[in-house]
């Protein structure tokens, strides 16, 4: 992961070098709180994991930008286990619980228009997910979403959604809606 990691900076960096030239905000920092629903859980009750979701865009014209996005959730694991108790009795259920984290870290273009104080975005976003329980397993990823940020205040812009369906092809939490709100700071 630390490799793909410096290939997403290196990437942004040399792409927002060349966008620098001529305008005045060229990078977008965005932070803030991220839910995110997991769509196959199987056997396991970990459907919602609280958690933050981190980007750092860099235009390359008003409209267009490369984004980086870092997130991370976390949340507990159970194991639904029946047993017969008392023996011969009905079946009880035992949960086991572990502690079960979902880290991504995704690349690709962001297309935006901004319409008064209001800028609506899409984008598709590329790299590698991984999910850390008992083992860790880290594999591609991809994302697709939207959402809408809102000029509340010169300098700070507030992420008042933002939504990504995720899908990786780890083997835990394939598939996810990422829900995010925020503020983002234009530099």
């Amino acid at each position: 992961m630390p490799r793909f990691l410096t290939a997403h900076t290196v990437i942004l960096f040399s792409l927002a070098g060349t966008a620098a030239m001529g305008q005045s905000k060229t990078f977008e920092l965005f932070g803030g709180y991220s839910l995110q629903r997991n769509f196959d859980t199987g056997v396991f009750c970990c459907p919602n994991l609280n958690g933050w979701n981190a980007s750092l865009g860099a235009k390359l014209n008003p409209w267009l930008a490369v984004v980086t996005d870092f997130s991370g959730h976390y949340g507990g694991r159970y194991t639904n286990l029946s047993f017969a108790f008392p023996p011969g009795g009905g079946l009880s259920p035992v949960f086991l619980g572990r502690s079960f984290n979902v880290h991504s870290g995704l690349a690709g273009p962001e297309v935006s228009l901004r319409h008064g104080r209001f800028k609506p975005f899409a984008r598709a976003l590329f790299g590698a997910a991984r999910v850390s329980d008992s083992v860790h397993a880290t594999g591609f990823a991809w994302g697709a979403g939207g959402g809408l940020d809102w000029k509340a205040f010169e300098k700070i812009r507030i992420r008042v959604i933002q939504a990504d369906y995720v899908k990786s092809q780890v083997g835990l939490a394939d598939e996810r809606l990422r829900l995010s709100f925020g503020l983002v700071i234009p530099f």
